[in-house]
């Protein structure tokens, strides 16, 4: 039997599967009754710590009424088709996504915000001199760009706002600013993972933020986050929008969830890049997807005779072998990297 946990995706996605209003629009909290305020051409949505959550039944009640009546309820259009996939009742089984919140969202906003509002042009020089010498492990694959450049990649805003940031404006903005900042940066660093080098098996893992706090790290993290969110509107403008409201609720969130919120969002952006690049043209996708994926299928399903090694191989494709570690082998008995891929196949 398939079990169907939740829904997890970027804003625009989540909204259209959900049948629910625009993220531009007021009650458009898929967690809350906040309904927001349009101000300079923008909706905003303030703090407000006495907000009352959406429950199963309201969540499912508005879907109700709103399809009985043809317009939008709370928020709601109508009933998701969701409603008879998912075995978690909505909106308990809607899980943010952290790659598209936080680094794509608010954290590009933020820094982007700082960089053209609140550095003079010398500074702006003296910062992006420091951000083209910085270096950084081997293991993190990807540099730090300036903020003029376009298209600026998650992980590149990964590594400035998790790691650079902090140090490179404390001797340029005043302390208030960065003080603020640091909020944050450190109320997502207690939720997200960090890399470190494991150096009993040589190879690089990605593991959780440690709890230096025992049990109370989650609220410590919420505390800040709440803190940063009530004293937003005092350095920002026009900054307070929907993606800076949902990390309210990453402390549900990694309660209900735990690291669903952060955990493989990287690896599906990646996976979505690949297919990506398998289809031409306009027409017959499904065709092209199909035939492009099954042969590359075809050529990594061969059995590899190669020793279990510490080494891991660079991905190529969708269904590229990973050479595991002999630790890692011996967790299941009957895996082994000849086999891991020998029960995979496609089927659209």
């Amino acid at each position: 039997m398939i079990k169907v946990y939740g829904v997890i995706g970027d804003t625009p996605a989540l909204n259209l599967i959900l049948n629910h209003k625009s993220h531009v629009g007021y009650s458009c909290c898929w967690y809350c009754h906040i309904i927001g305020t349009h101000i300079g051409g923008k909706r905003q949505y303030y703090y407000d710590e006495n907000v009352s959550l959406r429950s199963a039944a309201d969540f499912e009640a508005d879907s109700r009424r709103a399809e009985s009546l043809g317009k939008s309820v709370n928020g709601r259009h109508g009933t998701s088709i969701l409603k008879k996939v998912v075995d978690i009742p909505l909106p308990d089984s809607i899980v943010a996504d952290y790659l598209h919140t936080t680094l794509l969202g608010h954290a590009k906003a933020v820094c982007v915000y700082l960089y053209k509002q609140y550095m003079r042009p010398q500074e702006r020089i003296h910062f992006n001199k420091k951000i083209r010498a910085q270096r950084f492990p081997h293991f993190f694959n990807r540099k730090i760009r300036t903020f003029e450049e376009p298209y600026l990649k998650a992980t590149e805003i990964r590594n400035m706002f998790l790691f650079c940031i902090l140090p490179m404006i404390r001797e340029i903005l005043h302390v208030d600013l960065v003080a603020h900042l640091a909020l944050f940066v450190l109320g997502i660093r207690k939720r997200l993972h960090l890399m470190e080098l494991n150096n009993k098996s040589s190879c690089a893992k990605l593991l959780h933020g440690r709890p230096e706090f025992g049990n109370r790290t989650a609220d410590i993290a919420n505390k800040l986050l709440t803190i940063y969110y009530r004293d937003h509107e005092t350095f920002y403008v026009g900054l307070q929008n929907f993606v800076l409201h949902i990390h309210s609720h990453f402390a549900d969130l990694y309660k209900k969830h735990g690291s669903l919120c952060n955990i493989n969002t990287f690896s599906q952006e990646d996976l979505m890049g690949v297919v990506s690049k398998l289809k031409h043209g306009a027409n017959h996708w499904a065709d092209q997807l199909v035939f492009y994926l099954n042969i590359d299928f075809a050529l990594n399903n061969e059995v590899n005779h190669t020793e279990p090694t510490v080494l891991i191989r660079t991905p190529k494709g969708v269904f590229d072998n990973t050479l595991m570690p002999n630790e890692l082998c011996q967790v299941v008995s009957s895996f082994t990297p000849e086999n891991a891929f020998s029960h995979v196949y496609i089927h659209i």
